[in-house]
């Protein structure tokens, strides 16, 4: 399994400072003039002040911005302990992007690899999100646990985790995504092969989002996690019932070799708008399986969920994918995640690093299905509309008849039983005596009246619709014309 080159060594490691100087220390960029920062921190729960940094041995704080595993310290983040906060407004001091920002607690004074004094937790902010103003909440430095806490552990295959093992599976970071509670949104994220995490919080109602990440490809969907729970004063929440979380090595398609592109139709027409909203059809799932999983036995690994139904096309973009063969299954659901149905590849498909995979899917439905819009001319402009649109009035009363072959010789298949309120479409499903849709070309006929007159049909019109197999759509754009 390919999911991107693993980072070894964890960056807190590497060197801050020199006895009696604070260095910079550069593995990216971030300085620029896109966002200004703010902070702030107490000593012990108690106001930052000179004799409370210097009897716990700060002399400054440092905010360190990281980029996945890089990091940069940057010599103008740097601030007085004493001042217990930071403000770098008017001034901008990062450039755009989505940083990892941790506040670090140093002594200037210390000897090389002893200078980090405390630390504060690590927390994503996207700049653009942000509105080119960061706020890292306040950091309490050397200050006792609270006794309410969240605290979680993972394992690999059932083993404790280690660098290799996390090398070995694909797994850089574990994102832990408070999504909603006392504080704010925030990400936490931790190494690894640290295999735990415990974070001090305050009471309240919480949801989070748990998942593994890889430094070059992103989040791996498959690992998500979500929980919402209620946290006490003096409670210690432990995710995922108390057990560690397992990641699993074996077949997973995600990667860096190639971008995937897939296009749809829905029972053999071009999925657009107006036909997915024809089936009802809202998102697209596509799902990858490995190549001998003939029957889908396993669980597949979603590559992209929720891609829109109505554009009929779904472009990565970026190369998501791993070289390899694979079999690939698209769903289709409406808008309250209800399946409406799926296509299965049954050949594998082989994925090459470089060369971009490109797949067609046909959606089938259940039922063999006419589905016509029905517009009625404009008298004044000729423009067509729905019911309503027509000046003066709108229409009235409409009747329509759907016929196997044409209205000359075919047989009759449906009808709006005489005159109806106008509708804007007619959606056929089954045939004469309630029998499925045979393939073939249908043809229906309509007419509309004027309000006041629903008599006198002003309207009319005709269009084919065409079935190419079982499981297929008819599907057309029905104009009526105005007689004057």
């Amino acid at each position: 399994m390919r999911l991107g080159r693993a980072r070894l060594g964890w960056a807190l490691a590497l060197p801050l400072a020199v006895s009696g100087c604070i260095v910079e220390v550069e593995g990216i960029d971030p300085v620029g003039s896109d966002a200004s920062l703010e902070g702030g921190w107490t000593i012990g729960g108690a106001p930052a002040s000179a004799a409370a940094c210097e009897a716990n041995g700060i002399t400054h704080v440092r905010v360190r911005v990281f980029d996945g595993a890089d990091y940069a310290d940057p010599a103008s983040l740097v601030f007085d302990c004493a001042d217990g906060a930071f403000d770098t407004r008017p001034n901008d001091v990062l450039r755009d992007g989505i940083w990892t920002l941790q506040l670090l607690a140093v002594d200037a004074n210390a000897p090389a690899g002893e200078v980090v004094v405390d630390e504060g937790p690590m927390m994503s902010f996207d700049t653009l999100v942000e509105g080119g103003h960061i706020v890292i909440p306040t950091v309490d430095f050397m200050g006792e646990p609270t006794g309410t806490g969240l605290e979680g552990s993972w394992t690999i295959d059932g083993e404790p985790p280690t660098e290799a093992r996390c090398a070995d599976i694909g797994i850089d970071e574990v994102l832990v995504e408070i999504t909603s509670g006392p504080g704010g949104a925030r990400t936490l994220k931790y190494m690894c092969a640290d295999g735990v995490f415990s974070e001090a919080v305050d009471p309240g109602d919480y949801e989070i989002r748990i998942v593994a990440s890889n430094l070059d490809t992103g989040e791996l969907p498959e690992t998500e996690i979500t929980e919402s729970f209620s946290l006490g004063a003096g409670d210690t929440y432990i995710v995922n019932g108390g057990s560690p979380i397992d990641y699993q090595s074996g077949f997973s398609p995600l990667g860096s070799d190639a971008i995937f592109d897939a296009a749809w139709d829905i029972g053999g027409i071009i999925a657009d708008e107006d036909v997915c909203d024809a089936v009802g059809g809202a998102e697209v799932d596509l799902l990858f399986f490995p190549a001998d999983d003939t029957g889908r036995e396993t669980d597949g690994v979603v590559v992209e969920m929720g891609a829109p139904c109505g554009p009929g096309v779904y472009d990565s973009g970026s190369p998501i994918l791993a070289a390899g063969d694979y079999l690939v299954t698209a769903e289709l659901y409406d808008a309250t995640d209800n399946l409406i149905s799926a296509v299965d590849l049954l050949d594998p498909v082989t994925v090459t690093a470089g060369s971009p995979l490109s797949l067609t899917f046909d959606f089938r439905l259940d039922s063999s299905t006419l589905h016509a819009l029905l517009r009625y001319d404009d008298p004044i402009s000729g423009t067509p509309g729905t019911c309503t649109e027509p000046t003066p009035d709108g229409v009235g009363m409409v009747t329509w008849e759907v016929f196997a072959g044409d209205r000359a010789t075919g047989t009759l298949v449906a009808d709006s039983g005489g005159d109806v309120a106008c509708v804007d479409f007619v959606n056929v499903m089954s045939g004469v005596g309630g029998g499925a849709l045979d393939p073939g070309t249908y043809e229906l006929y309509f007419e509309g009246a004027l309000p006041d007159t629903p008599a006198a049909k002003r309207w009319a019109g005709s269009c084919f619709l065409t079935i190419d197999d079982v499981g297929g759509l008819g599907f057309a754009i029905c104009t009526a014309d105005y007689m004057t």
